[in-house]
């Protein structure tokens, strides 16, 4: 009986065993190659990794399948993994991990493009003209897709995940091109729309400078959008170069100016966040205060001072030296020089202040009114002749005038007559008008006023003796006593008729004149010959007349007759 039970035992576990492989080869048979199928890993090896796919027997990857592109293995014990059945036998089960990532890859990249989502991706290695991006598949990256701006050094990127969106497939070769700069570029547009409905004028913004122009700086904010800032918006006064108040790729405190959507134009101050030094300019510098400044600049005429942080002063080329204006200021002075000034004009409304360097000394024309005064005789240069009279300097930037009515007491024509350039008189000091700064002096009035002796002595129609000093066109100018001029017309020369003055008269002739007009206030005698004449006659006939006739057949008409006979002669 023992026996018998026994068998029944041992073949009872052999029906199980046979029912167990054929549930086996069932299960096996449920598996097809090439299928996809989930398992979770049990042991990574040396050289297969296993996995639980849920069926009697694990499935193995091989080692070489599991590393990514950086060498490593990126899942461990307990992971889930994807693979494809490339065998299956009663011994093991062989899968891909490789084959199933490109598989679903390619679906990822199929459903991306026909949908346009996008897929977070690693940069895995630079090539030519672009990036190796892996999906599953590696798909090309080129260099223009990358970023908005140019990437110069590829480790900035490789070894990074991104999101990109697939713009290119070909589906037979499994290959296309993907773009991470569409995406930036759809991502700054909405931030653009956010922040330009966001943002108004006064605002405050933080802002790096990418780039200084002659006109201004280009500032990003964190939106990626980009603003202007204009070299007025940067400091308060005048500034040469941009550099000296900001740095490309520092980060800066804006206020906004200006918010323009329509033409995505965004203005930015930096000054904004300073007060205005000219708030307090025309005060601290009230015309006459004494200034120190530094040059830092020159425009045309002028070289710009800073006085202090935005506030610059004018130095024009007359006010450095008294009497020399100098046209080219750099020739004098450089980039950096201390002056010492005083301030001479301001304009606030226009932010303008004049200084000068001159005026920390008297004028010389101060100091010629503080040691001179009408009445001094002083020794003078003759810097120019004029028609109407002498130019003479007096001291250093300091000049006079001589009328050619007060070089000599007789009639002057030109001055060259009497002086010369280079000429040292002795001039007296007639009249000093302020107001204008003319002075006007004298030479003949050193030697007394001799037209007070001749008025007291000589009235109109007295007869003068007279010297021809000069012969003219119309008029002759005749030497009186003591040195003084008058002049007689053509009209007033001769009786008799004549064309030149020279048939009648010739220098040096001395003949008795007639006065026959006196002007005290000008100082100007017109004499007669023809009056004097007429004069001498009739004196002559009234002689006649007293003494009688020496023949009583000679009439008074004969002898007037006999008397012009004569002196036509």
């Amino acid at each position: 009986m023992g026996d018998l039970k026994e068998e029944k035992i041992i073949e009872e576990e052999k029906k199980m065993e046979k029912m167990e492989d054929l549930i086996d080869q069932y299960e096996l048979k449920q598996l097809k190659r090439n299928e996809i199928v989930e398992g979770k890993v049990i042991k990574i090896g040396q050289s297969d990794v296993i996995v639980d796919i849920g069926y009697k027997q694990e499935g193995f990857i091989p080692i070489e399948e599991c590393y990514n592109y950086k060498g490593e293995i990126p899942f461990s014990e307990g992971s889930l993994v994807k693979a494809v059945v490339k065998k299956i036998s009663s011994k093991e089960i062989v899968l891909s991990k490789k084959e199933a990532d490109e598989i679903l890859g390619w679906q990822k990249v199929e459903r991306s493009f026909r949908t346009g989502e996008t897929i977070l991706a690693p940069v895995i290695k630079k090539i030519k003209r672009g990036y190796l991006v892996n999906m599953g598949v590696d798909l090309f990256l080129p260099e223009s897709q990358v970023d908005t701006k140019p990437v110069t050094n590829p480790k900035e990127i490789i070894g990074k995940e991104f999101r990109f969106k697939v713009i290119k497939l070909d589906e037979r070769n499994k290959s296309g091109v993907v773009s991470r700069r569409s995406l930036l570029i759809e991502e700054m547009k909405e931030k653009k729309d956010k922040l330009f409905s966001s943002l108004k004028v006064g605002d405050e913004v933080e802002a790096t400078v990418t780039k200084i122009k002659k006109a201004g700086a280009l500032v990003e904010l964190k939106s990626s959008l980009t603003a202007f800032v204009p070299k007025s918006e940067i400091s308060w006064g005048y500034l040469p170069d941009i550099r000296k108040k900001l740095k490309i790729g520092k980060t800066y405190k804006f206020k906004v100016l200006e918010v323009d959507k329509s033409r995505e134009r965004i203005i930015l101050s930096y000054k904004a966040f300073q007060e205005d030094p000219w708030k307090l300019a025309p005060k601290k510098y009230k015309i006459g205060t004494k200034i120190r400044g530094t040059v830092i600049g020159f425009k045309q005429g002028y070289a710009i001072v800073e006085l202090e942080e935005g506030v610059n002063a004018r130095l024009r080329g007359e006010d450095v030296y008294w009497g020399k204006r100098i046209k080219s200021l750099d020739a004098i002075f450089e980039i950096g020089d201390r002056v010492i000034g005083k301030v001479i004009d301001m304009i606030p409304e226009k932010r303008i202040i004049y200084i000068g360097i001159k005026q920390l000394e008297p004028s010389p024309w101060e100091k010629f009114i503080s040691q001179y005064k009408e009445g001094d005789i002083v020794e003078v240069k003759v810097k120019k002749l004029a028609d109407s009279g002498v130019i003479v300097n007096i001291i250093p930037e300091i000049d006079g005038f001589i009328r050619k009515g007060d070089l000599d007491w007789g009639y002057v024509e030109h001055p060259s007559e009497v002086v010369k350039e280079g000429d040292t008189l002795k001039a007296l000091i007639l009249s000093i008008e302020e107001e204008t700064g003319r002075i006007l002096l004298g030479v003949k009035q050193l030697e007394g006023d001799k037209w007070s002796e001749f008025f007291s002595k000589y009235k109109e129609h007295d007869l003068i003796k007279t010297k021809v000093k000069k012969i003219l066109d119309n008029f002759v100018v005749v030497e009186l006593e003591g040195g003084l001029e008058g002049i007689i017309r053509k009209g007033e020369i001769a009786n008799k008729k004549f064309e030149e003055i020279s048939e009648v008269l010739s220098i040096g002739d001395e003949k008795e004149a007639m006065i026959k007009s006196i002007d005290r206030e000008n100082r100007k005698i017109i004499l007669s010959y023809k009056k004097a004449e007429r004069e001498k006659m009739k004196k002559e006939m009234e002689q006649l007349r007293k003494v009688g006739a020496p023949d009583q057949k000679t009439t008074i008409g004969d002898l007037i007759k006999k008397e012009i006979m004569k002196k036509n002669d």
